[in-house]
């Protein structure tokens, strides 16, 4: 199942100027009955109508504290039912040319049915197909384990878009669940969800509320560079001494770079 019915009605009506991201789905709101991931667009408001939740807080995290799982489910409606996949949107401001996009996943259908993650770059207001210039689509087929899904995205033409299209949806067969987690995109040729190997340069928050760079030597033009999952700079440094302050505006996972001129290497932040 590619574009539902749910996708498109979601689409249509989701709001632009999400100051949060949420790539990494750290954050959560209180919606009384439920919780939403915040920054995204899902179909549980359609419990006001006797359906059940179909995007779920979960503890089984790939990175950081919290993944989401998303169920098909029933929607209901004056005594009718329909199955619908789990779905997640995000539309946000975003103007960088990303070179691929990835995403965690587990996707624990019986029937052997793939999910989606679709991704559409516009120029221009969203309504209009033409105004698309970028896009990606990655199959997520049925894994038991969390696995790293990757595809480049497909630029149409030379401008730099205004606006991100993100849509996370299940397979849509009753009772399947599909588990997601750091979606993030690639903005360079370094895959930005690598993590540093073991004895390569770390940086991590010490007792102080400092950053610290721990099995590296700094050289005169060292340099760091924290990203958020969209891809965007967030804080950039020449590496002078070995703890560093910076503080988010907001928080979730965060990517770092540490490099110079002969060695580039990354890693993972949580705030």
């Amino acid at each position: 199942m590619k574009k539902s019915i749910l996708f498109v009605l979601l689409t249509s009506v989701i709001c632009i100027g999400q100051a949060q991201t949420n790539l990494g789905f750290e954050q959560w709101t209180n919606a009384g009955t439920y919780e939403e991931p915040n920054g995204w667009q899902t179909a549980n408001a359609l419990t006001m109508f006797g359906s059940p939740v179909s995007c779920i807080k979960n503890n089984r995290a790939h990175y950081g504290n919290y993944s989401v799982l998303l169920l098909s489910t029933d929607f209901r409606l004056l005594g009718d039912s329909m199955p619908i996949p789990g779905i997640m949107v995000q539309q946000a401001p975003y103007s960088q040319r990303p070179k691929s996009v990835s995403i965690y996943y587990q996707n624990l259908s019986p029937a052997n049915d793939s999910a989606f993650l679709i991704v559409n770059f516009f120029k221009g207001p969203t309504d209009d197909d033409n105004n698309m210039i970028g896009d990606a689509e990655v199959m997520l087929t049925r894994q038991r384990n969390w696995t790293l899904a990757k595809t480049d995205i497909t630029w149409l033409n030379g401008q730099s878009p205004d606006t991100v299209l993100i849509a996370i949806q299940g397979t849509g067969y009753k009772k399947d669940s599909l588990i997601v987690d750091d979606l993030s995109f690639s903005s360079w040729g370094t895959d930005i969800s690598a993590v540093a190997a073991e004895k390569a340069p770390v940086l991590y928050k010490n007792n102080a509320g400092l950053l610290a760079i721990k099995n590296y030597t700094i050289t005169p033009d060292s340099k760091i560079i924290i990203r958020n999952l969209l891809g965007e700079i967030v804080f950039e440094t020449v590496v002078t001494e070995e703890f560093i302050q910076f503080k988010p505006a907001n928080s979730g996972i965060y990517v770092y770079e540490i490099s110079d001129k002969t060695q580039h290497f990354t890693g993972k932040l949580v705030f």
